[in-house]
């Protein structure tokens, strides 16, 4: 479940955030802020809520530095002082909130990003530096080598994907690099890759294992991938493409190869580099008759460009059997009909139709074989 932040607020209304027993931000009574800091301490013991205390560090959001020197690790990762803590990064000068970050670690931001109630301060701090250049390169500074272990986290990928929401593009970068070259992330990719290899060498139901891989490299990416521009997008999948027989073939990673297919789009100034679509060539018989590699390949067929299909095409054209069986398995069907449905090239659709009807006794066996030679009537 999402993390959310509060919406932006001003001193102005949080009278409107008071109970009966709260104390009036017009007149915080001389409440001084290390004060403010021992009632969230007393109050964390007993369950009492900090409504008092966010009013009174609302109205002295102009604190001092020395009185900003005060907002320990101890107090983001607190109960209730995280709100008050949230509050104040909310309402606080681009000065103030400068100091607030400058006050964070490399290893206070990780612990913070993992912990129930500090990732509400640093989730806080991610958004209000949006936009902000210098900002967003020193907070990205801190968690720079850590985001495929942060978004491993169930806490932490709720940072990751704030950042990806809120900041731009070119500051994003760092996240990328890290899931696709840090050592963490290839030792996870590469096991990841031989439990899902192994999980379908025995034919087990991969919707039931991928149920139990919430944390794990692949899942990362998928939710991360959505989020990404599409030169991000690019890269991870470069660096997907050869693994996508063994991802498209499993239903817990096959969203991802198909949010990859969906975002590709081919780059003209680089002519000579392979698309990501023909990385699926080697495999595409065995994934055209898969339950979930079906629908990839049929959205590929959809979407790709002439070269991409005329290169599919001649690999089901390139043997009669294949071909045949194809038209009689269950997915595959649909895979030809697809193909039947987009190829506009005379030459290679007389082909595909003569090879085809060459089998018609055999293919109009079962009701697969069936649609395909229906389609080729029409």
């Amino acid at each position: 479940m999402a993390i959310s932040i509060l919406p932006p607020v001003n001193a102005h209304n949080f009278n409107a955030l008071r109970t009966p027993s709260d104390v009036d931000i017009q007149d915080p009574k001389g409440f001084f802020f290390q004060e403010v800091l021992t009632r969230i301490e007393e109050q964390d013991k007993d369950g009492r809520g900090t409504r008092a205390d966010v009013a009174i560090l609302a109205a002295r959001v102009g604190m001092s530095a020395e009185s900003v020197s005060l907002l320990s690790l101890t107090l983001q990762l607190n109960r209730f002082g995280n709100y008050a803590m949230q509050i104040l990064i909310r309402l606080s000068s681009a000065d103030l909130l400068r100091q607030i970050v400058n006050l964070v670690t490399a290893s206070t931001a990780f612990e913070m990003c993992l912990h129930p109630f500090g990732t509400h301060c640093i989730q806080a701090m991610i958004v209000r530096a949006g936009g902000n250049t210098d900002l967003e390169a020193q907070l990205g500074r801190l968690l720079d080598g850590h985001a495929f272990r942060v978004s491993s986290d169930k806490t932490g990928i709720h940072v990751i994907l704030c950042i990806l929401r809120h900041w731009q593009s070119h500051s994003t970068d760092f996240i990328v690099a890290d899931l696709l070259s840090s050592t963490d992330a290839i030792q996870a990719r590469d096991a990841h890759l031989r439990r899902i290899k192994a999980s379908l060498e025995r034919g087990e139901n991969t919707a039931k294992i991928a149920a139990t891989r919430q944390t794990e490299y692949f899942s990362v990416l998928q939710q991360i991938v959505p989020q990404l521009g599409e030169g991000q997008q690019r890269r991870v999948a470069e660096a997907v493409a050869p693994f996508v027989e063994v991802l498209g073939m499993d239903g817990g990673t096959s969203y991802l190869v198909t949010t990859l297919v969906k975002g590709w789009r081919e780059d003209s100034s680089r002519p000579s580099t392979p698309s990501f679509f023909s990385s699926f060539l080697p495999s595409l018989s065995r994934l055209s008759t898969h339950r979930v590699g079906s629908t990839i390949i049929e959205l590929i067929i959809s979407s790709c460009d002439p070269t991409t299909l005329s290169q599919i095409v001649g690999v089901f054209t390139s043997s009669l059997s294949l071909l045949t069986s194809l038209c009689l398995d269950e997915f595959g069907h649909s895979v030809i009909l697809r193909v039947l449905g987009r190829v506009s090239n005379e030459s290679e659709r007389r082909k595909l139709s003569e090879m085809i009807m060459s089998a018609g006794n055999k293919i109009g066996s079962n009701q697969f074989g069936q649609r395909v030679l229906t389609r080729l009537g029409e």
